[in-house]
């Protein structure tokens, strides 16, 4: 079952019957035992349950304060309080009983019975039965869920052992993998799975799209979500989980609404790709190559060995002052693809960093003996042997093959974008600054093409995301989805700054996002 918000955006994603859903409705009313669920999908499972069960009237309990009346979850933590700072240095039965209690299964009447005797030595004992009293008015009026893992461990047993006195016209379901320490049998339930072909067809029915496309975006969300895997592949699974298809679906609606705003934001390779990350603008993780991992990883070492003899070389090191800097910066990057933890932008960098060397080479050839030219020859090779297993790099090569250098005013406008980001403290993340620090010097001091192109292409993968995602906070499309509101209020201020470069940039380089600039205001 799939709704979705007026605004075309995803509501609510359920499987109609779920074991646990069938078990409610099995009972007719008539529960006599709490119900364990224990799956890392339980939000999704009770999502599901709720939505199966609207006659219910539910209530997620987190804390005491939870619980419906007035003061009574106060009630508890006083007394409980008094206990722990009462009791816990001083030896007493009282304290003895309390640390058994959490520590071995306890029949639950003897929770009750310990909770009134705490109570009774509180200096308010009346309000140890309003608690009780309380609790029993909401186990009467709600189904309850508690999660055992953020609930304390004596309230959640104190509830558990209250609503087991009798039988109960509402169930409780005890979330998560903390295990109460009562003596209690019950029954118990994990995730649950539905088809995916049901599902694809049920997305088909309420969002219209043809089931074939659907089944082709799981595949790109598939590969979206193993961005370290250097050669993904993608499936479609026979089953699938209610938390799997909520996370899609999640995405899918949210694409399928803002199929332009998306399109804006495609970055092309580049030596600096960015995404995303939980507090700032980070670097985009993930590259695919046309081998395996084994081959990659190993192409990787026989490179990185190449590189360190070359290190050692003062004939190189004297003849290209910055041989140096380039070859520490490829044996980092090499260090990255061996050990499968690189990106498309550290592809595109290697491979332009290399290039880079074997142009000032060129210009040197006569004062580097035979022996040197021998080592460099192999490593030009066995690079562009590497290099050229990704696709990314073999689109950044082609469009930057046989130029002198990028439009100027072009490469102005990146440049300036690019040193616009690093003034910002918050926008940015330290990965992100030192890979924009190391391209820009890199091409100042370049002659060649492709290193001018690689900042042009930077500068307007950064404008791409930004506008992206300040674009979506103008039309109050980021939900709860997006990053914290620090980086949300960097990007703002970032774009505000930086609008007219954006636009004279995307006019000369005739770039998708240059309508969304203008549609800002900026």
């Amino acid at each position: 079952m799939v709704e979705l918000t007026a605004e075309g955006g995803l509501k609510y994603v359920g499987f109609r019957e779920t074991p646990l859903i069938k078990a409610v409705h099995a009972s007719g009313s008539q529960f006599s035992s709490p119900i364990r669920l224990r799956t890392s999908e339980s939000a999704a499972e009770l999502y599901s349950l709720k939505h199966a069960t609207r006659a219910f009237k539910w209530l997620d309990i987190e804390a005491p304060a939870d619980v419906p009346g007035p003061h009574r979850g106060a009630a508890f933590e006083d007394i409980m309080g008094r206990v722990e700072s009462r009791y816990s240095s001083v030896a007493s039965p009282l304290t003895d009983q309390y640390r058994a209690a959490l520590t071995t299964s306890v029949p639950p009447g003897q929770v009750i019975a310990l909770f009134e005797t705490i109570a009774s030595a509180s200096a308010q004992p009346e309000r140890g039965p309003a608690v009780i009293t309380g609790l029993e008015r909401a186990i009467g009026r709600h189904a309850l869920v508690i999660d055992v893992a953020k609930v304390d461990l004596f309230y959640a047993m104190l509830i558990t052992a209250v609503w087991c006195r009798q039988v109960r016209r509402f169930p409780l379901i005890l979330s998560g993998d903390r295990v109460l320490p009562l003596e209690l049998s019950m029954p118990e339930y994990g995730g649950s799975v539905a088809t995916f072909d049901d599902l694809v067809g049920e997305t088909h029915r309420v969002i219209s799209t043809p089931t074939e496309e659907i089944e082709k975006a799981y595949r790109v969300w598939q590969i979206s979500r193993r961005p370290g895997d250097p050669k993904p592949r993608a499936t479609t699974p026979k089953y699938i989980t209610v938390g799997t298809a909520t996370a899609f679906l999640r995405v899918f609606a949210r694409a399928r609404t803002d199929r332009e705003l998306s399109q804006a934001a495609v970055q092309r390779p580049a030596p600096v790709m960015f995404d995303l990350e939980s507090a700032a603008v980070g670097l985009r993780q993930g590259a695919a190559s046309t081998d395996s991992p084994l081959v990659v990883a190993s192409a990787a070492s026989s490179l990185m060995r190449a590189v360190e003899r070359l290190q050692d070389d003062h004939v190189l090191s004297n003849a290209v002052p910055s041989a140096g800097a380039i070859l520490e910066t490829v044996l980092a990057i090499l260090v990255q693809v061996r050990g499968a933890t690189y990106s498309d932008g550290d592809i595109v960098e290697l491979g332009m960093e290399l290039n880079t060397l074997q142009w000032q080479i060129d210009t040197v050839r006569d004062r580097i003996g035979d022996t040197t030219l021998g080592e460099l020859t192999g490593l030009f090779s066995s690079a562009q042997m590497l290099t050229s297993r990704f696709r990314s790099w073999r689109e950044f090569e082609a469009s930057a093959r046989g130029t002198t250098g990028a439009d100027p005013e072009a490469y102005e406008l990146a440049v300036a974008l690019l040193e616009s980001a690093r003034t910002n403290p918050t926008l940015l993340s330290s990965e992100a600054d030192h890979r924009i620090d190391r391209v820009l010097g890199r091409a100042a001091d370049a002659r060649d093409g492709g290193q001018q192109e690689g900042v042009v292409r930077s500068g307007e993968n950064l404008a791409a995301i930004t506008v992206e995602h300040v674009g979506r906070l103008a039309a109050q499309q980021t939900g709860g989805d997006g990053p914290p509101g620090s980086v949300s209020a960097a990007m703002v201020t970032f774009v505000d700054a930086n609008a007219a470069s954006m636009q004279r940039l995307a006019v000369r380089r005739n770039r998708p996002w240059l309508r969304w600039v203008q549609s800002l205001g900026r």
